[in-house]
């Protein structure tokens, strides 16, 4: 698994950021309210990630800092069932 992503911000949306990080270019779910705290098109920032993987989608969220990022059995109930020895594949 991945922690972060670092490059260029390429684009901003409403709720999501693009980072080229070495030829690739990343469409990562940011909250609304922490987008600006990523900086302008153009700079450099680090996103730090969080998969969310189910059987029909693969969806990358970012967060500005580690403790805004979901922890397992508390804020994230995905990633808590999918921790336990019966909860997935």
């Amino acid at each position: 698994m991945f922690n972060s992503i670092t490059g260029t911000i390429t684009a901003k949306q409403p709720v999501s950021i693009y980072i080229d990080n070495n030829g690739i270019e990343w469409d990562i779910s940011v909250p609304a309210l922490s987008l600006d705290s990523f900086g302008t098109v153009g700079s450099s920032a680090r996103v730090y990630t969080w998969l969310y993987h189910r059987e029909d989608q693969m969806r990358i969220f970012g967060f500005a800092s580690p403790r805004e990022r979901p922890e397992a059995g508390y804020q994230d109930p995905f990633k808590y069932i999918g921790s336990r020895s019966r909860g997935g594949p």
